[in-house]
């Protein structure tokens, strides 16, 4: 399987910011097959030997490292399921 890094940020890491600038602890990264509602998988290591869970629970610090393969769709909601972010359908895994 040939897996791509789902997000930009340098060494893998997919970081959230709540509003007021801090990490975005505990908030929920739901991936889907882009222009769907079937949940997509991804994984937290380049090979795609372990699968996050969906949705992905970002850290204390609001990072997650995801890959995967071919396009996405996200959503994002904070710890308490409000929504950070509405879904985004399109996201191409970058090689």
């Amino acid at each position: 399987m040939t897996t791509n890094l789902l997000s930009s940020i340098p060494n893998f890491i997919f970081e959230l910011l709540a509003n007021n600038g801090k990490p975005a602890a505990g908030a929920k990264i739901y991936t889907y097959e882009s222009g769907t509602n079937v949940l997509k998988a991804t994984y937290s290591d380049a090979f795609g030997t372990a699968a996050n869970t969906n949705p992905i629970i970002v850290n204390a610090y609001g990072r997650a490292q995801i890959f995967g393969s071919g396009v996405y769709g996200i959503e994002v909601t904070d710890s308490d399921n409000s929504t950070i972010l509405n879904r985004i359908n399109g996201i191409v895994l970058l090689s």
